[in-house]
């Protein structure tokens, strides 16, 4: 059996692998959003998403680590791994304490901010196609905007996690004002993002008032965009 379905949250993703293990299904493949099934006893498996070590790449000693824990990798696709496991040996959780859902929080994020930036990159190319007169580009540059909608609200919610992991430690202060320098960062990210479209919209006006408006308000797009992409990598420095 064959099941198209669209995660961003692994959290949910995981809820709803389980929930179709409760039901007899357990996952075998994934590629694109295609999930394939094979029958299984209701409640045989539970499973888990881990980070890979590289794209497309974890090591010989990972496997032979899960094996020796009674995990099994159901596939590697990108940069992320499906795991499960009989349920009879009880609770799956891969990282137990902070420190380690942590580093496995940072990573995950840090795949979110490089998808985000390419489709970033993506996006003004399809904008640049669009004001050159390519008109099915307008409908690349919807779709791409979706995505970075997506993984922006991505970024934000591991980082709302992050940060609650963080005062768990006691980290407090100085973190808690970069986290909300970085949400201040995307809010200005997905401002730009509106303004984009809306100067794109009215690109192609009759009148020269709303194609001066248009100009202008692309210029604060601009603005606003690079102005959020410098506070996410400042923040990521003084991270570091």
């Amino acid at each position: 059996m064959k099941k198209l379905k669209l995660y961003f949250d692994t959290n949910k993703e995981m809820a709803w692998l389980n929930s179709m293990a409760q039901q007899g299904w357990a996952c075998t493949n994934f590629c694109l959003g295609v999930y394939s099934f094979e029958p299984c006893e209701k409640g045989e498996y539970l499973f888990q998403a881990d980070t890979a070590e590289r794209f497309g790449y974890i090591s010989p000693a990972y496997r032979e680590f899960m094996e020796e824990t009674g995990s099994e990798i159901v596939t590697v696709w990108g940069p992320w791994v499906l795991l499960r496991r009989k349920a009879e040996l009880g609770a799956f959780e891969l990282y137990t304490d902070v420190d380690s859902r942590i580093k496995h929080f940072e990573k995950q994020r840090n795949i979110f901010k490089v998808a985000l930036i390419l489709e970033l990159i993506c996006m003004w190319m399809e904008l640049f196609a669009a004001l050159t007169g390519t008109k099915i580009a307008y409908l690349f540059l919807f779709l791409i905007a979706a995505f970075v909608l997506v993984f922006c609200h991505q970024v934000y919610r591991i980082s709302e996690i992050l940060s609650e992991l963080y005062e768990q430690k006691g980290e407090t202060g100085g973190c808690l004002m970069m986290q909300n320098k970085k949400r201040l960062a995307y809010i200005f990210l997905v401002i730009g993002l509106v303004c984009t479209f809306i100067s794109t919209l009215l690109r192609d006006a009759q009148a020269d008032f709303w194609r001066g408006f248009s100009d202008g308000m692309g210029g604060a797009a601009c603005g606003l965009m690079l102005v959020g992409g410098f506070m996410i990598l400042w923040c990521n420095r003084r991270r570091q």
